[in-house]
């Protein structure tokens, strides 16, 4: 009965009545010890009862914002529960040592050290709860396999045809800014991820058009995108955009930050024309938008390369790609990104670079930028450095936490562009 794993979870009293369906932590690492389909044996501090026995189906990064407690403490890192029962005959958790996770828990000064996670077994199931029996079978099926057969209707697997296809509309001459790109993941990994992004509440199903599963091959092949203009004009500074990933919905359309999505314009590009890095066509179509930019038709002294560290798309907080991937992530996903942007920056030679996300900046610059927002909220100018190349971090293109978000993001970017030409 190792097929997953029981945990018993300390929760804090206030957030049982703020979503009983989640659990939520401080550390990034206390979450993920848990994995899709593990048991959760759920106690609540200050009543000292078991609330009941879930399973998890989901993971992420700040599910439901407003997950604090009565002082405000936010608990950002994450998962979604699934009630599997709540009938519990065992009513007095800190006197029983006879439970497995007992000795570690009182160690632990009850859970109040940082600690929240203990692992747990089928027989402190038998212990607790009114019937265990419902849990054998679970406990032996693994979450994943389970969940690929009811997904079995909602994503095809692709056929070496539809590769072709798509590799041929890749082609096209109309087309500079998608490119094809595989992970070939181990088999565990792959049915962990496939679940995720056909069952997840990000809703990925909305762009089948970009993720294409291969169920013999344990692989994922995507769309992503990057805008890298043919022609190099030499009056003109070459200055490179780095984000942390694409969102689907502008790979489907062709074109990063399509300027039709709501609020696009003026999340992005408003701000970079303002500061005087580029004109704006005068539709806003992600079509006039990628003929403007691969051809350079601004009139301004900079030409703009546009990449993402990350080539797989998400539609929310680029920490998805941890809860996507697991340790898949570290071990493979960042060594591979890292080699890819040393092989554009060798291609298009650029003398600055602009960062949109903390962590990009810091993996670049081996910087920490911790408060970033409040220096540039400031005025301050953050800047590193790699290979000889300028680096400059400024807001997220989403950022709308200052009294005027919009102006900000234009005169840190003024502040980078005066930096630049000096």
């Amino acid at each position: 009965m190792d097929s997953r794993k029981i945990w018993f979870v300390v929760h804090h009293q206030d957030l049982f009545d703020v979503d009983k369906n989640l659990i939520g932590f401080k550390r990034e690492s206390q979450r993920d010890e848990l994995s899709v389909g593990d048991i959760v044996i759920y106690y609540r501090t200050g009543i000292k009862q078991f609330m009941g026995v879930y399973k998890i189906t989901s993971k992420g990064y700040c599910l439901n914002r407003n997950f604090k407690n009565l002082e405000g403490d936010e608990y950002p890192h994450q998962c979604r529960l699934e009630l599997l029962t709540d009938r519990i005959k065992h009513f007095y958790p800190t006197k029983d040592s006879s439970l497995s996770f007992h000795a570690e828990w009182v160690k632990s000064g009850w859970g109040r050290r940082y600690q929240q996670v203990f692992q747990a077994t089928y027989e402190d199931l038998v212990r607790i709860v009114a019937d265990a029996s419902q849990f054998k079978d679970l406990l032996q099926k693994p979450e994943q396999e389970q969940s690929l057969k009811e997904d079995v209707d909602l994503q095809a697997q692709i056929s070496t045809d539809k590769v072709k296809d798509i590799s041929d509309t890749l082609q096209c001459p109309d087309n500079k800014i998608n490119f094809l790109e595989e992970y070939k993941l181990p088999h565990n990994i792959y049915l962990n991820t496939k679940s995720f992004l056909c069952k997840s509440e990000y809703s990925f199903l909305n762009w089948r058009e970009v993720y294409f599963f291969d169920d013999k091959k344990s692989s994922i092949q995507f769309l992503s995108e990057r805008l890298i203009p043919e022609v190099r004009y030499p009056t003109k500074k070459p200055l490179l955009l780095l984000f942390s990933n694409p969102h689907p919905q502008s790979v489907k359309d062709g074109m990063l930050h399509t300027p039709n999505f709501p609020g696009g314009q003026r999340l992005f590009w408003g701000p970079l024309s303002d500061a005087g890095f580029c004109t704006l066509p005068s539709q806003a179509t992600p079509e006039s938008y990628r003929r403007h930019f691969l051809n350079v038709l601004y009139s301004t002294n900079f030409q703009l390369y546009f990449d993402c560290l990350y080539s797989f798309p998400t539609n929310k907080d680029p920490k998805q790609l941890k809860d996507i991937f697991g340790v898949y992530f570290n071990t493979n996903i960042i060594p591979q990104s890292n080699k890819r942007i040393q092989e554009t920056l060798s291609k298009v030679k650029v003398n600055s670079i602009i960062c949109f996300n903390k962590d990009v900046f810091e993996k670049l610059t081996k910087k920490t930028a911790k408060g970033y927002c409040n220096e540039l909220n400031n005025g301050k100018l953050i800047k590193g450095q790699i290979n000889n190349i300028s680096v400059y971090l400024t807001y997220p293109t989403g950022y709308r936490y200052s009294s005027d978000p919009y102006n900000s993001k234009v005169q840190s970017l003024i502040n980078i562009r005066n930096d630049i030409r000096r």
